[in-house]
Order: structure tokens, then sequence, then C-alpha cells
């Protein structure tokens, strides 16, 4: 290895054990420490270190490689919308997700078609999707008293819809885009409303006055356009998924 560079962040991990005074139970902690950033020339002190903490148990492996390379991957602050175009068969289709990288909006793209697309396909598009909040409409009861005509009503299209949101105690105003499968903008408007409502309500960081004052607006809508959509992937996916993928960045 002398000689050669740190290929990925090379850190030394261990287990301390802590009493917590609370529970009167000793409680295990994990932690790290960086020993060198990717990038870094193996000399032979820092080779004379990797030894050591091998020899430890602190570290199981060093990639290392003969090319300097400074740069480092790093992902998104938390999860961002994204536009992934796949080849399904002999369609071409356009899903919606968050991500917090390419790489991961890829993989999250090919696992949820995996699991709701049979046959083969291609991932041919990839890129970022303008800022906005993808909500799921409620659907619908069922009326039996209604004819089957009246029920089928319009077909359902993505909508992507800006609205401004006016608070009446401040008077300040914000802009904000959803995208969300309906059958008209009007309608879209009162999914959205309800949304925003939603989570006002359930947001923990807010005491009441906050949430009184959050639910104060009036909403009007700026623009409302059908986008060519086969699909959104809804944000619990990937929120479960990123927990679980083995190989996040860091």
């Amino acid at each position: 290895m002398l000689g050669l560079y740190v290929a990925a962040p090379l850190k030394r991990k261990w287990s301390q054990e802590l009493f917590d005074d609370e529970t009167g139970e000793v409680i295990s902690v994990d932690r790290s420490e960086l020993i060198a950033a990717a990038g870094t020339k193996i000399d032979d002190d820092l080779l004379t270190r990797i030894q050591f903490h091998l020899q430890a148990g602190d570290i199981t492996c060093v990639e290392v490689t003969n090319q300097l390379r400074l740069g480092e991957e790093r992902a998104a602050y938390g999860l961002i919308p994204w536009s992934v175009t796949a080849l399904i068969g002999k369609k071409r289709r356009k899903l919606l997700l968050y991500a917090d990288s390419a790489r991961m909006a890829l993989d999250v793209a090919k696992d949820w078609i995996e699991l709701n697309c049979s046959g083969p396909f291609h991932i041919v598009g990839l890129k970022m999707f303008d800022h906005c909040v993808f909500i799921k409409e409620p659907q619908k009861e069922v009326d039996p008293n209604e004819s089957a005509e009246e029920q089928d009503g319009e077909a359902p299209e993505f909508y992507k819809v800006e609205v401004a949101l006016r608070y009446r105690d401040t008077g300040t105003t914000r802009n904000d885009t959803f995208v969300l499968l309906t059958k008209d903008v009007d309608t879209a408007a009162t999914a959205i409303h309800d949304w925003i409502v939603h989570d006002v309500r359930n947001n923990p960081d807010l005491d009441d006055a906050q949430k009184a004052a959050a639910l104060d607006f009036d909403l009007t809508v700026i623009s409302g356009v059908t986008i060519p959509c086969y699909g959104f992937i809804e944000r619990e996916f990937s929120e479960v998924y990123y927990a679980h993928r083995p190989n996040g960045l860091e």
C-alpha cells in the first residue's frame, strides 16, 4: 500500500460502553474517527497507523488506488424531486420520485419498477425535477345511487399546480408547487388545501398558536397544467428505501 492513495474516507470504528444515569443501565455507543481522507497518499507513518488499527480490529479493509482522486461525491441535504424516464416494454414511462442524489433516484426507480411492472425495462432519462410536493388525492367514495357514467366522470391526469398562500395574520405570501393526479384544477386546489391543513395539524414542531396562524390562509391558484407522467413514487417509499439501502452516500 505504500505510495498508493486512499480511495475512500478511512475511518476506525469501535463501541464504547456508557452508564445511563436515568435508566441505570450500561448502553453501547458506536464511535468513529477519521484516519485519512480520500486522496491521502500513504506514507510510512500512515501505513504504520493503518497496520496498527487492522491488527486491533478497528478497521477491516482499506480501499486504495494508484490514482489521485480528490473529488468526493455528496448527496443532497434531504430528499428532493427527480424525474426518471424508463422504457418499459415498448413504452416510455416517466416517473416522479424523491431522492437525495442521481444514484439514489436510479436505485429507487429500478426498485419500484421491479415491484410494480413486468418484463424488461431500461432507464433512458434522469433529471432533477422542479421543486414541488407530490401529493396523493384521497379516493372519492363511490355513491351507489350514481350511474356508471357519473362515477367514471373525467379520466384523472397528472397536474402541476402552482399556488399562492396568503397568511391573514401577517399578510405575507409564499408560492408552492404541487403535483397530483386529479381531474381538473379546481379539484386539485381543494386537494392541495386539504393536504396543507392536514400537514399543519400533524406537525409536531408547531404549538397550538403557531398552528392556528398557519391554518389562517387564503389559497389562490396561479397556474395549473397537465404534465406527461406515468406515476409518482410516494415519499414514504423513498424514505424506507433510503433507511435500508446498504451503500448510502455519506
